[in-house]
């Protein structure tokens, strides 16, 4: 093994400083390769729709290979927009017993009516139509799946649902 190859492996592990300084010493070469490469595939839009088909086609393939990749990136996807919808309520915690698990977590009508916004035609994600500003934060909170159904059981019949009392440890 040649010197040049023994320092791009430490303990038969990729060293990312040796391909750093690599990248960092020859940057002007790779921009330029990366330009022609550019250049190549999408300098006119025959070739762009071209590249275009191929991309599509490699991340098709590439999530038929993956689904349980695919499935945890946008479930971290979903929970992070959740999360930022949630930051615009005042944060992800449940406001009566204090749960801040996000899987645990939902958007509540105060008043109730979030089936009227469905049958509406307005079904998003929540946390889509607070982001894109097409529903506006006022009538929302965060409960915990418990107490959001404590919630609509109190709607229904506050006295059967004060024998339930929500606590976390």
């Amino acid at each position: 093994m040649t010197s040049s190859k023994m320092a791009s492996r430490i303990n038969g592990k990729a060293n990312p400083d040796y391909y750093k300084a690599y990248y960092l010493k020859n940057r002007e070469r790779y921009k330029q390769k990366f330009k022609e490469r550019y250049l190549k595939s999408r300098s006119t839009p025959e070739l762009l729709e071209q590249s275009r088909k191929i991309n599509t086609e490699n991340t098709r393939r590439w999530r038929k290979r993956h689904p349980e990749r695919v499935k945890e990136l946008r479930k971290k996807l979903y929970n992070n927009r959740k999360r930022r919808a949630m930051e615009m309520l005042g944060g992800a915690k449940c406001v009566r017993c204090g749960c801040d698990e996000i899987d645990f977590l939902e958007f509540n009508h105060i008043n109730g009516g979030g089936c009227k916004e469905i049958k509406q035609g307005q079904y998003l994600y929540m946390a889509d139509k607070l982001l894109s500003g097409k529903r506006k934060p006022e009538g929302l909170e965060v409960l915990c799946r418990i107490c959001n159904a404590l919630d609509f059981l109190e709607r229904k019949n506050k006295q059967s649902a004060k024998k339930y009392q929500i606590k976390w440890m």
